[in-house]
């Protein structure tokens, strides 16, 4: 029973989303978008955002930035994976 919005900044793994989506994997959308600028108003706030295997991308100064973007657009929880095992960075 719940929506779905993703959000990536390539336009292929966006369509790879949506194609899975419709595939049955749930409803809802995905719009192309930057996580430091998500494609969402305030007022657009989603209860759940989960930012998955890429946020130990960033220094301390744009993960703050992130942190605040997704608080931004987040009423309730904030889902963080900072990195798992199958993550070739280091």
């Amino acid at each position: 029973g719940l929506g779905i919005l993703g959000v990536d900044v390539s336009p292929s793994m966006a369509a790879a989303a949506a194609r899975a989506l419709s595939g049955g994997s749930g409803a809802g959308e995905v719009r192309v978008g930057d996580a430091l600028e998500l494609p969402l108003e305030s007022a657009d706030q989603v209860d759940l955002v989960a930012c998955l295997r890429f946020v130990y991308y960033f220094d301390a100064a744009a993960r703050a930035r992130l942190f605040d973007e997704l608080h931004r657009v987040s009423k309730r929880y904030l889902l963080v994976r900072f990195k798992d095992g199958g993550t070739l960075a280091e």
